[in-house]
């Protein structure tokens, strides 16, 4: 999972996930699925759900991404590598294992004050740390997990509300 942060006017996440030629992109709280027709950089080609094609312009510079679409620029800059937060949140306020591993850390106890974008837990996934975030302000109000408990993708980690 890649994600990034929109720093243009509208300030907002952006969360790319890809599976093989089909992209699941977050924007806010809207989704969107596409699918990869062609990548011949700068350009990249997607048809969306919907049946729509589109070619945005893409560029990146050291840990900022620029992506051009119909003469508007959402500049994003790359958040830290293996964190993960919103794309592993149902909106309940439950945040789920955004991939299997094992949890290696928990960062916060039942009642703690957290803020968004806080790390809350720890998962390895082939000797990689993925820092779980916080996806909104709240209070943990349970959580699901043991320390060192095998997950798979999906799998309730805890309750913010």
């Amino acid at each position: 999972m890649a994600q990034w942060f929109n720093d243009g006017a509208a300030s907002q996440w952006v969360h790319v996930v890809r599976r093989g030629q089909i992209w699941h992109v977050r924007v806010g709280d809207t989704e969107h699925t596409a699918e990869l027709l062609r990548w011949s950089p700068p350009h990249l080609t997607l048809r969306t759900s919907h049946g729509r094609v589109i070619t945005c312009c893409v560029s990146t510079r050291a840990k900022r991404t620029e992506v051009t679409h119909q003469a508007t620029t959402y500049r994003l800059a790359h958040t830290h590598r293996g964190a993960h937060d919103g794309a592993a949140c149902a909106s309940n306020g439950e945040i789920l294992a955004p991939l299997p591993g094992r949890i290696i850390a928990l960062l916060v106890e039942t009642g703690a004050r957290v803020q968004r974008g806080q790390p809350v837990c720890v998962i390895e996934a082939m000797k990689m740390q993925n820092e779980i975030l916080a996806p909104s302000d709240g209070t943990v109000q349970f959580i699901a997990v043991n320390l060192s408990a095998t997950v798979e993708g999906g799998t309730l980690l805890m309750k913010i509300g």
